[in-house]
């Protein structure tokens, strides 16, 4: 169970980013309410003043022409993962790097080494401490469409999510959306960008189970050029391989 936790909560970041360098056309906009008690939120993602639906639309059209060319991105992150049952937040930290299309190499550093990598066919999730190695496919790794449809970059937000709300915070600018698809393990997705830059620099992520998982990004490198070698995985001749079908 672990192991199939660890990979949700990669899927759901990969989701958040690639949703960034994906279209933003269109995005069909349902005015909301906040979805969760403002005590349980970051501080980087408190709303202060909401966005009106004219600036809630004109955000995220400059949001699609900040990243509608951008090939790559790498950025050192800070996850917490807040669980229902646990009293603390699972805090960790790492480096991850993206290259369109579907092509990621996420490196935790703590609390625990661990390397999730896709070359947009293959899925690779290594633990070393155990010397264990999880391979699946890409399209079968997910539990719905949606975030496959993101690592492979195609799809357009308003075919799988409605825009919900945006609202200005201490870091920046938020936009909060939920999937269309009614089977979706994901409730809401929401992504912090610049105010001023409209790069990303955060990402939310609340699942049906209210497990959220919150990153913060910073020391982003756009468009760096990154061979697609960097993509691939090799697992140790001694690691035990468990096929993910």
């Amino acid at each position: 169970m672990r192991i199939k936790n660890d990979f949700l909560h990669c899927i759901y970041f990969l989701c958040s980013v690639i949703v960034l360098f994906i279209s933003f056309q269109s995005s069909s906009v349902v005015l909301a309410e906040s979805l969760e008690s403002d005590s349980e939120i970051t501080e980087e993602f408190k709303c202060k003043h909401k966005l009106r639906a004219t600036e809630l639309e004109k955000t995220s059209k400059l949001v699609e022409e900040k990243y509608r060319t951008i090939k790559s991105l790498s950025a050192n992150f800070t996850q917490s993962a807040q669980i229902i049952g646990l009293t603390e937040a699972i805090k960790s930290s790492g480096l991850a790097t993206f290259k369109m299309p579907g092509k990621m190499n996420w490196e935790y550093h703590t609390p625990d080494n661990k390397k999730f990598i896709s070359d947009s066919e293959t899925v690779w999730f290594f633990e070393p401490q155990v010397n264990q190695v999880t391979v699946g496919e890409l399209k079968k790794s997910f539990d719905t469409e949606v975030p496959a449809m993101f690592m492979l970059g195609i799809g357009k937000i308003s075919e799988t999510f409605n825009l919900l709300s945006g609202c200005d915070t201490v870091a920046g600018k938020l936009l909060v959306m939920s999937p269309k698809n009614q089977t979706s393990s994901l409730k809401t997705l929401s992504l912090l960008v610049s105010k001023s830059t409209y790069v990303p620099i955060g990402a939310r992520m609340t699942d049906v189970s209210d497990t959220i998982n919150e990153f913060l990004f910073k020391d982003l490198v756009i468009d760096k050029e990154i061979i697609d070698s960097s993509f691939v995985f090799i697992p140790p001749s001694d690691a035990d391989i468990i096929y993910n079908n």
